[in-house]
């Protein structure tokens, strides 16, 4: 098995990658020829075109009014994500290049949606994990060219000249009537942490680890840690992996070969 074969079967087993990331492999390249990441796209001004690279994590197709194909796709960074419009003409032209775990530039226009996010079903008060609180409106891009990453050209200094004047400070949600910014979730723990040794486990290993946390389901928010200190990754598992911090998971994780300390955390650092 390559070594892109086992990544993509972590991918599947564990719908994340836990011993490499394709995008940490492509890390040089990507940033010679993009001008802004995904994780940094809210810091720039609206009707911004930036040069966007990143990873292809989902894709569909959409029939408009008039019978015409277009498409929406999400582009993941290493720590974030991003919603992507390409309207029917782009669609002819660059849409066969859209493919699930594919590496590409986007040529794109920031866009906010403004509106108002969904609180919590009691309410979202401030006493709860899960209130909200005011953040900036949410950036989506619409796609004007795709260029698959191997066949990209470093970014001009013209391009990231332009980048940087784009930048500029949050940008305030209003609406025709002059509401305030939208609230958003807040996600907040205690965090059920599993040190994760990926040099000792194997694919089984893996296997292992993702029915372990199915079977105990529950409300705690959980994350895999990897490295020391030092050097140090965390990766949140998101709220379809939240489970039941029992001394029955605990015992569980423990038996599996690469898990190091377990431990619980409030915030996330």
């Amino acid at each position: 098995m390559t070594d892109e074969e086992a990544l993509l079967l972590e991918k599947e087993l564990l719908g994340l990658y836990v011993s490499d990331h394709p995008l940490l492999r492509a890390q040089d390249k990507l940033l010679k020829c993009c001008t802004a990441l995904v994780e940094d796209l809210g810091q720039y001004a609206d009707k911004s075109t930036l040069l966007v690279g990143g990873m292809i994590t989902e894709a569909k197709t959409h029939q408009t009014k008039k019978g015409d194909t277009m498409m929406f796709f999400t582009l993941s960074g290493l720590s974030g994500s991003v919603e992507v419009t390409l309207f029917p003409r782009g669609y002819q032209k660059y849409g066969e290049l859209v493919q699930k775990d594919e590496l590409v530039i986007l040529e794109a226009t920031v866009e906010y949606k403004t509106g108002f996010g969904k609180k919590n079903g009691n309410g979202g008060n401030g006493d709860d994990a899960d209130s909200v609180v005011e953040e900036r409106p949410e950036v989506k891009l619409l796609c004007e060219r795709v260029t698959p990453l191997a066949k990209a050209r470093p970014a001009s200094a013209k391009r990231r000249e332009e980048a940087d004047k784009a930048i500029t400070a949050p940008v305030e949600a209003t609406t025709d009537d002059e509401a305030p910014a939208p609230p958003v979730r807040v996600r907040r723990g205690p965090w059920l942490c599993v040190e994760l040794h990926p040099e000792e486990m194997s694919l089984e290993g893996l296997r292992h680890l993702r029915q372990v946390l199915s079977q105990h389901p529950g409300p705690q928010s959980a994350a895999l840690v990897f490295g020391s200190n030092g050097d140090k990754r965390i990766i949140e598992l998101g709220d379809e992996v939240r489970v039941e911090p029992s001394a029955e998971l605990l015992n569980a994780l423990r038996l599996l070969s690469g898990v190091g300390y377990i431990y619980e955390e409030d915030k996330l650092k």
